[in-house]
């Protein structure tokens, strides 16, 4: 399949079946509430209430991860809503274990970048804090390449056996899978510059721009299990 058909039957089933939807709707509302607590703290200077919030991100982690994965389940197994969603909540401990393991790798992913900011700051020449940010943006964008499938793969596997999974099927078609990956990464960018102006028009238009980026965000979330399957025929 052309990826102009992958795009163009992603769209339709959207179209067919706007319930897919409602994931990333709910999960956006979630954190975009937990967000505006988080700023309404710090501008209050609350250090401590910024803390327990703080607590919370490990979650909103989760449902960033649960989202696509309901999604998934619905396109891969071809089933509703509903279904998709128990099946999910079945699967939660193993997806909240991947969440830890993201937010570990994402954190060791960035020390290049605060180890070369802290020879900056001692006194070393400004390069290091270049290559610092350089190879932790490598270093991110290779993993977010490895994982792009592994919102189907845990409906399969476990933590690292998904991760795994998904890594050797990106690897495996690794021109069609950068291909997809550059044209959700664009459409999103498009997607929060159009909605950026809305967020200053306050609340409501914070609200409303991360409504907008849930649409688009589901849109790139049905291409990887359509692509999976595509590539597991």
């Amino acid at each position: 399949m052309r990826l102009s058909e992958l795009l163009k039957n992603s769209a339709l089933l959207l179209k067919d079946r706007p319930s897919i939807f409602m994931p990333k709707l709910a999960t956006n509302l979630i954190s975009s509430f937990w967000m505006i607590m988080v700023l309404i703290t710090v501008e209050s200077g609350s250090l401590i209430n910024s803390v327990y919030l703080m607590l919370f991100f490990p979650v909103i982690m989760f449902l960033g991860l649960v989202s696509p994965v309901i999604v998934a389940e619905i396109v891969k197994n071809k089933i509703n809503l509903k279904h998709a969603v128990q099946r999910t909540i079945q699967n939660s401990p193993k997806i909240f274990l991947t969440t830890l393991l993201i937010i570990i790798i994402f954190t060791a992913a960035s020390i290049p970048m605060y180890a070369g900011l802290g020879l900056f700051l001692t006194g070393f020449n400004i390069l290091f804090f270049i290559v610092g940010i350089i190879l932790t943006f490598a270093i991110l964008i290779s993993f977010s390449f490895s994982i792009y499938f592994l919102p189907v793969t845990l409906t399969e596997s476990g933590p690292i056996k998904s991760i795994i999974s998904s890594s050797k099927a990106s690897n495996s078609h690794r021109t069609k899978v950068a291909t997809v990956m550059i044209f959700s990464f664009i459409l999103l960018g498009v997607a929060a510059l159009t909605t950026g102006p809305l967020r200053n028009i306050g609340l409501t238009g914070f609200v409303l721009g991360r409504a907008i980026s849930s649409i688009v965000g589901t849109y790139t979330m049905i291409i990887s299990p359509k692509l999976y399957a595509e590539l597991s025929d």
